[in-house]
């Protein structure tokens, strides 16, 4: 039985004059993707920060130097929501904090996808896809990221963390 191909080599298999090219030159707004992209790298960085702290804030040296051994976002987000659901706190600030925490993590699946998203040239400007979509993964037609857009989320990003430090 033939093996079937992935949604991706199914997309990019058409006649070559359909196939985006990448350029061997550096594309004119190449600098406003960089800054977009950094913003948005630094930014999240100081959410990854605040999960250290956090840890060390609710569960002590010990929680925080788990937080240390756990390799992703992910998995340190999951240790501050069992830190926030032991805080000594009332239960409607134990819920904003969950929500912010929610929207840190939503942060952190954007960054991930803008990490590993295809640059392409299309009709005379770049654009960023979105790999899982373009793998049929998710209902919503492919997403295209701009850098404009990449820069309002990274502002996002910079007032939660200022939100989250010191909640």
């Amino acid at each position: 039985m033939p093996r079937r191909r992935s949604a991706v080599a199914q997309l990019f298999s058409f006649a070559p004059a359909f196939m985006p090219k990448l350029a061997s030159t550096p594309f004119d707004d190449e600098e406003q993707w960089l800054l977009a992209i950094g913003r948005l790298i630094w930014r999240m960085g100081q959410l990854e920060y605040l999960t250290f702290e956090w840890c060390l804030q609710l569960g002590g040296v010990s929680l925080r130097d788990k937080a240390i051994t756990k390799i992703g976002f992910g998995e340190r987000y999951k240790l501050v929501l069992s830190a926030i659901a032991n805080a000594p706190w009332p239960d409607a600030r134990k819920q904003e904090a969950r929500k912010l925490w929610r929207n840190a993590k939503c942060f952190a699946t954007f960054r991930n996808k803008v990490a590993h998203a295809p640059v392409l040239r299309v009709r005379g400007t770049s654009v960023m896809l979105d790999a899982h979509q373009l793998m049929g993964v998710g209902k919503r037609p492919v997403s295209v990221f701009r850098p404009e857009f990449i820069s309002g989320v990274s502002e996002k990003i910079q007032a939660l963390a200022q939100k989250l430090d010191w909640f």
